[in-house]
C-alpha cells in the first residue's frame, strides 16, 4: 500500500513537468527588445492613432515581456519592439490560451499595417499555427528593429506573456511542453482513480468531496490550458470560452466543502462555517455573470475573497498540525505547497504582481503538489474513519451478542419460572384445600387451631403472590413488550378492581373524574393498579381506607389521564422517591411485611410502555400518593 501512496516519485514527476515547461520558455528569451502598453479606456483608439508619432509618449514601458493588469474591461495596446538579427519568418507566441480578442498589427512593406485576429472566441482552425496558445507568423523584411502592435480586449484577467521564436525552435520546445502536460494530467488522473477506488471501499464524504474537487480542477485546467479548444471542441469557441470562465468559480465552489471537511470546520464554529458556505455560494453566483457580461467586475472581487480564505485555511491547517489531529501535518504541507504557486498566481491575475509564465504554470504545479499531499491526508483520514467504522461494527456485534445472550437467558428464566409456577402451585393448592377441609371437618375448632389454619393459608397466599409477581415481572420486563391496546373505560376498570378489595364496605374509596376512553392494555393496567392497592393496604394502618382517584392532569395538548392511589402509611422519604421504582428495592423498617421489591418497578414499567409515567409524592395530611399518568392520544411511537 505504501508504494501506491508514496508521493515522492509523483512529486519528482511533477517537478520534471515544471522543468520541461520552464525550459521550453527559457530557450526563447532575449529576442523581444521592449514591450510598452497604452490603456485605451474608451476603446476608441485605432492602429493609426496609436502608431502616430504623437502617441509614442503615451506608451508606458513594461518590465520584461509580460503584462499583468488584473480584471479590467479596458482595451490595451502593446507596442512590441523586436530586434531581428537576420531575415526570415519568426513566430510570436502570446499566452495564456484564454484571452478573448487579440489583434496583431504588422508593418507592411508598402506602408501601413496589416491586421490579423486571434483569441479563444475564434474556431481553432482559424489559428495560424495549430497550438493551444496563440501564435502569429511574423515576416520581417530585413535585419534590424521592427515594431508591432497588439490590441488586447478580454473578459478574463488581462495577463499577457510574449515570446519570439524561430519556427524550428518553437516546434522542438512545444513537443517537450506537451509531454510535460501529459505527465501533469496523467498524475491528476492517477490520483483521481486511486481516490475513486478508495471511495468505493470506504464511501466517506471527505473522499467524495475530494473526488469532485479533483475532477472539476482537472477539467478547468484542461480548458484553461487551451487543450479543450484544440482537441475536444475545436469548432465550438463559445463553449470552450465559457468552459474557462465558469470553470474557475466551479473549482472554488467544489473545493469549499472539501476544505471545510478536511479542516474539521463544523457547526460548532459558526463564523468559520459561514465563511466556507460563502466560499461555496459566491462563486456559483458569479457563473451567471459569464453570460450577462458582468464577469470581469465580479471575478476580481471573488479572487480577493479566495486569497483571504487561502490564508485562513493555511492557519487552520497549522492549528491542526499543532493539535496532532489525524493528517494535520499533511494538510499543512499541502497548503504550504499550494500557496507558493496559487497565492502568487492569484496576485498576478489580480494585477498586483507582474505577469510571468512561470507564475502561470507555477499555479498549476503548486496545485498539483498540493493535490498529491492532500491525497495522502485524505487517505490517512479515510483509514482512520474506516478503522473507527470497524471498531463501531465490532462494538455493535458485541452488543448484539450480549443482547442475544441476555434474550436467551431471559427465555430460560421464563421457562424456569413457568415450570416453578406449575410445580409450586399444584401442591400449594392441595395444601390450601387440605387446610380448608380440616377446618370444615373440625367444625368449631379451638381458637389456637383456627389461628394455625389461618397462618397456613396466609403462607400459601404469600407464596402464590410471589410466584405471580415474578411471572408478571418476566413478561413486563421483556424489551419486546408492546401493550395490546384497546378502548378502555378507565373509571369502569378502577371500579371493578376496587370491588374486589371491598369497595362496598369502605375499604376502598373512589373519586372518579370525567375521562374519555383510553387506548391501552387493560391487563397491564390491572397489574399496575393491583400492585399499588396491595402496597397501600400493606403499608397503611390496619383498617385505614385506600383512596383511588381518577381525572385529568394538565391542560391543553399536554393533558393526560391520571390515576392516584393514596394511603395513610408512613410515606416515602424524598431521597427514596426514585429509588423505590427500581427492581428489588424495598423501603427500610418494613418489618415482616412480605414483598419481592418488584411491585413499584412493574408499575413504572407498565406506565412507560404506554407512553406515560409513574411517580410518588407525600399525601396532604400524611401518607403516600402514587400517580400514574397516561396519554389521552398515544403517538404512533407508543402505539
Amino acid at each position: 500500500m505504501r508504494s501506491v501512496l508514496d508521493f515522492r516519485p509523483w512529486l519528482a514527476a511533477c517537478l520534471l513537468a515544471l522543468l520541461l515547461l520552464g525550459g521550453a520558455q527559457a530557450q526563447a528569451a532575449g529576442r523581444i527588445a521592449e514591450v510598452a502598453v497604452l490603456v485605451d479606456s474608451a476603446g476608441s483608439e485605432t492602429i493609426d492613432t496609436v502608431s502616430a508619432p504623437a502617441a509614442a509618449g503615451r506608451f508606458q514601458p513594461l518590465r520584461g515581456t509580460s503584462l499583468s493588469a488584473g480584471y479590467s474591461m479596458e482595451v490595451r495596446w502593446l507596442r512590441i519592439t523586436v530586434d531581428t538579427t537576420a531575415g526570415g519568418e519568426q513566430w510570436l507566441e502570446v499566452q495564456p490560451p484564454y484571452l478573448d480578442d487579440l489583434r496583431l498589427y504588422e508593418a507592411l512593406p508598402g506602408g501601413g499595417y496589416g491586421e490579423r485576429h486571434a483569441g479563444d472566441r475564434q474556431p481553432f482552425a482559424a489559428r495560424e499555427v495549430a497550438y493551444r496558445g496563440f501564435v502569429f507568423r511574423l515576416h520581417p523584411p530585413e535585419a534590424g528593429r521592427q515594431i508591432h502592435y497588439l490590441r488586447l480586449q478580454t473578459t478574463s484577467t488581462s495577463l499577457v506573456a510574449l515570446e519570439l521564436w524561430q519556427p524550428d525552435e518553437f516546434q522542438l520546445a512545444k513537443r517537450s511542453e506537451y509531454g510535460a502536460l501529459g505527465i501533469y494530467y496523467g498524475l491528476l488522473f492517477a490520483v483521481l482513480l486511486l481516490n475513486l477506488l478508495q471511495w468505493a471501499t470506504v464511501r466517506d464524504r471527505l473522499t467524495g468531496h475530494y473526488l469532485l474537487y479533483l475532477a472539476v480542477t482537472g477539467l478547468f485546467f484542461y480548458g484553461s490550458n487551451g487543450l479543450a479548444a484544440e482537441y475536444f471542441l475545436p469548432g465550438q469557441p463559445a463553449v470552450t470560452d465559457a468552459w474557462v470562465s465558469a470553470g474557475g468559480p466551479l473549482v472554488i465552489a467544489s473545493g469549499a466543502p472539501f476544505f471545510r471537511r478536511l479542516l474539521l470546520v463544523d457547526r460548532s464554529r459558526p463564523v468559520l462555517n459561514w465563511l466556507f458556505h460563502g466560499l461555496c455560494l459566491l462563486p456559483l453566483l458569479v457563473i451567471p455573470a459569464v453570460f450577462t457580461g458582468h464577469y470581469t467586475q465580479l471575478a476580481g472581487k471573488l479572487l480577493w475573497y479566495v486569497t483571504a480564505m487561502s490564508l485562513l485555511c493555511t492557519w487552520l491547517a497549522a492549528r491542526m498540525w499543532r493539535r496532532g489531529q489525524v493528517g494535520g501535518v499533511l494538510v499543512f504541507l499541502a497548503y504550504c505547497a499550494g500557496m507558493f504557486g496559487v497565492f502568487a498566481a492569484t496576485l498576478t491575475m489580480l494585477g498586483v504582481l507582474p505577469g510571468n509564465l512561470w507564475i502561470v504554470y507555477g499555479n498549476q504545479m503548486g496545485i498539483m503538489c498540493s493535490v498529491l499531499v492532500m491525497h495522502l491526508a485524505v487517505a490517512a483520514r479515510a483509514r482512520a474513519i474506516d478503522e473507527e467504522r470497524r471498531e463501531a461494527l465490532q462494538r455493535v456485534a458485541l452488543t448484539q451478542r450480549e443482547l442475544e445472550s441476555e434474550r436467551h437467558a431471559r427465555q430460560e428464566q421464563g421457562k424456569f419460572l413457568a415450570m416453578l409456577s406449575h410445580e409450586l402451585k399444584t401442591p400449594l393448592a392441595m395444601i390450601d384445600g387440605a387446610v380448608q377441609s380440616l377446618a370444615h371437618l373440625l367444625g368449631g375448632a379451638p381458637p389456637d387451631v383456627a389461628r394455625r389454619h389461618d397462618r397456613i393459608r396466609r403462607a400459601v397466599r404469600r407464596i402464590n403472590g410471589l410466584v405471580e409477581q415474578f411471572l408478571t415481572h418476566d413478561r413486563v420486563d421483556d424489551d419486546r413488550l408492546a401493550p395490546r391496546r384497546e378502548a378502555v373505560d378507565l373509571n369502569a376498570l378502577v371500579e371493578r378492581i376496587a370491588a374486589e378489595y371491598g369497595a362496598a364496605d369502605g375499604r376502598v374509596q373512589l373519586r372518579s373524574g370525567a375521562l374519555p376512553p383510553l387506548q391501552c392494555d387493560p391487563a397491564l393496567l390491572r397489574v399496575a393498579l393491583v400492585n399499588l392497592i396491595d402496597n397501600a393496604f400493606k403499608y397503611g394502618p390496619p383498617g385505614s381506607p385506600v383512596v383511588i382517584a381518577t381525572g385529568l392532569s394538565g391542560t391543553g395538548a399536554g393533558a393526560m389521564a391520571a390515576i392516584e392511589v393514596m394511603d395513610r402509611g408512613p410515606g416515602i422519604a424524598e431521597n427514596l422517591r426514585e429509588e423505590v421504582f427500581e427492581r428489588y428495592v424495598r423501603g427500610t423498617g418494613l418489618g415482616d411485611i412480605p414483598g419481592a421489591g418488584l411491585g413499584l418497578y412493574l408499575v413504572r414499567r407498565i406506565a412507560n410502555v404506554h407512553g406515560g409515567s409513574a411517580a410518588v409524592e407525600t399525601r396532604p395530611g400524611g401518607g403516600a400518593l402514587f400517580r400514574i399518568c397516561l396519554p389521552l392520544h398515544p403517538t404512533l411511537e407508543n402505539a
